[in-house]
């Protein structure tokens, strides 16, 4: 499934705003019963698009390890909005966890 993902852009009020860019998203399986996503999040030293006009992050393997390690309760939100809650750590619809390529994700949204 490919969709636009929004890049941060500064505005005046110190909030960040978002604009469109691509982003894809790989199912390793996808069903009727049972619908889940999964993919990474993060790829270990791969170079993100420029960000802000400002930098390009790039994450070193194992990243996470200490945030995993504390079993903080992590959001997945559509676009960034709080209001579009898509899964959580704290409910099991959200799971997170660190591999030889990145960090890997699996989601059972609403």
């Amino acid at each position: 499934m490919r969709s636009r993902r929004k890049e941060p852009e500064s505005n005046p009020s110190g909030h960040l705003s978002m604009k469109s860019t691509d982003f894809e998203i790989r199912t390793a399986s996808l069903s009727a019963d049972e619908k889940r996503l999964t993919g990474y999040a993060v790829k270990w030293n791969s170079r993100s698009q420029l960000l802000w006009g400002e930098f390009i992050e790039t994450f070193a393997p194992y990243a996470f390890k200490n945030s995993l390690g504390k079993g903080t309760d992590t959001r997945c939100l559509y676009e960034h909005d709080v209001t579009n809650l898509l899964g959580r750590t704290a409910s099991g619809t959200l799971k997170l966890a660190e591999d030889e390529t990145g960090l890997r994700f699996e989601l059972t949204p609403p």
